[in-house]
Order: C-alpha cells, then structure tokens, then sequence
C-alpha cells in the first residue's frame, strides 16, 4: 500500500467494500482504522466460512499474525499485533456471499453505496474476456458512492495460476488496457504504481503486479 493515499484527509469514510480472492485479510489491516464498516464479500462458500471462522477466533481459522506482526513492527509497535487483529474484526459488520454473474452480485441483498470498494486480485480471475471485465468494473462501480474510490490490486499480462494440480487462465490485459477500461466507466486515476515480477514461479505467471487508486466521476 502507498501511504500518500491511505491518510484520513484522502481516502475514509463509513463504508468500505472489500472483493478479494481467498479469504484474504491482511491487505485490510493498515486501513481499517480510516473506516467506520467493513463489509467482506466472498465468491464460494468455502471462503465464506474461513473468513467467518477467522472473525470468530474460531479453530482452524485462518493464521494472519505473520502480517499483523509485520505491520505493528513497521508502526512502532510490535507487541500489539493482536490488537491490530481485533480492531479490524470489530469493524467487519457483513460478510457475504457474492456472483458476479448476477447484476446484483450480492442478490438479493441490496448494499448501501461505499465510501471505498477495494478489489484483490479478482477481477482478471473471474472474467473470460474483456467484455465481461468490463460489465463486472460496472457492478463494482454501482457498490460505490459519487466522489467514492476503488482500489485495484492485480497483475498485468497474466496467463495462469495453479492450486495443487489443476491449473486455471487469468484474462490477460496490460497497463492501458486498465486505464481505457476505467476511464471509459467514468473514473478518474487518482494514483498507479506498477512493480516488475521479482520471483518467476510456474504457481502463477505475470510480468508486473499494479496498485491503482481512481475516484469515481461519473454515474454511468
């Protein structure tokens, strides 16, 4: 995270929406502080139910303290990682199943507009082309808020990544291809950093991972 853009005077609010592949916290921990709720939405039961357990402290939950214990050394205060874990779980309010191939994805709850929506890692994974890539950055604008920010976590010219043995395709797409699809949706790029692959691994093949901060302009 790039610390220009995660202080109380530019991005906060009431509510932040968070779509992540797994059941992935710890991207949350550094920010949760600059909002009020957290709502987790989850793509299959399983991680549904991990991301439950770890909210619960519940056994064979999840184990985050590695990053927790990272980020408290990183602001001063290393034996309060567990604090850290608990102020992000008091601020979860809704953990949710969702389906991108609904046009409400959290069908049939209906969430409030976000302050904030943040996607991990999971855009270019559900998507079979960039067309649908495309209509899902849609349903993820229509979870946030006139002036609000969405953040984007993911990887550039990605072909693959593997869980044990079977292998899955990643949409494949480069750095212009992000910005014409997001300013074509009616945000702004507010901020973007880019990072070369350092470990080539046949687990996953990408060639940069890419953080962007846009601000949604327009109601399309």
């Amino acid at each position: 995270w790039s610390p220009k853009y995660f202080s109380p005077a530019l991005i906060k609010g009431g509510t932040l929406i968070n779509l992540s592949t797994g059941a992935t916290v710890f991207h949350l921990l550094p920010i949760c502080t600059l909002f009020e709720d957290i709502i987790i939405l989850e793509l299959n039961e399983c991680c549904l139910e991990d991301t439950k357990k770890w909210l619960h402290k519940e056994q064979g939950c999840f184990d985050w303290s590695h990053a927790s214990k990272i980020l408290a050394v990183w602001e001063g205060c290393s034996d309060n990682w567990e604090a850290k874990e608990d102020d992000l779980r008091s601020r979860v309010k809704l953990v949710i199943k969702s389906d991108f191939k609904n046009e409400n994805p959290t069908d049939p709850v209906v969430l409030q507009k976000a302050d904030c929506v943040i996607s991990l890692c999971v855009m270019g994974h559900v998507a079979k082309d960039r067309d649908a890539y495309c209509q899902n950055l849609k349903k993820l604008s229509k979870m946030l808020k006139l002036g609000g920010y969405l953040l984007l976590i993911g990887v550039l010219n990605a072909s693959h990544f593997c869980v044990g043995e079977h292998k899955y395709q990643i949409l494949k797409f480069n750095e212009e291809d992000i910005k014409k699809s997001l300013t074509d949706h009616g945000f702004s790029i507010e901020y973007k950093e880019v990072m070369e692959s350092k470990i080539p691994n046949d687990v996953l093949g990408y060639e940069h991972i890419f953080f962007i901060c846009a601000a949604k302009k327009q109601e399309l």
